[in-house]
């Protein structure tokens, strides 16, 4: 006990190097983890975002397609009103009904 008396400065400075550094080491493996959730964030935000554009890619490519179906319908419905308009509809395909076909695409 006598020693602790006469070396009581020592070990007061020991102990407080002691306690700033595993502070020090607390608080760098805090930062460490703060760092990693942050790169996470902003991969997760990153993935997101590449989402999104792909989805508003997506659709408007099906809007895209849409249209080119109503249009080939359209195309289908004209030349199917251009069969039934005609003066005998019995007769046989001509070669122009054939380009016509051709042409829906």
């Amino acid at each position: 006990m006598i020693w602790l008396l006469k070396y009581w400065r020592p070990l007061l400075l020991i102990s407080g190097i002691a306690a700033a550094f595993i502070a020090g080491w607390v608080q760098a493996g805090r930062q460490c983890r703060a760092e990693a959730l942050q790169a996470k964030v902003t991969s997760l935000q990153n993935q997101l975002d590449i989402s999104r554009k792909v989805q508003d890619s997506a659709v408007a490519r099906s809007a895209e397609r849409e249209k080119e179906k109503e249009e080939l319908e359209r195309q289908v419905e004209d030349y199917e009103t251009a069969l039934a308009n005609r003066i005998d509809p019995s007769c046989a395909l001509s070669v122009d009904d054939a380009r016509r076909l051709q042409q829906i695409k």
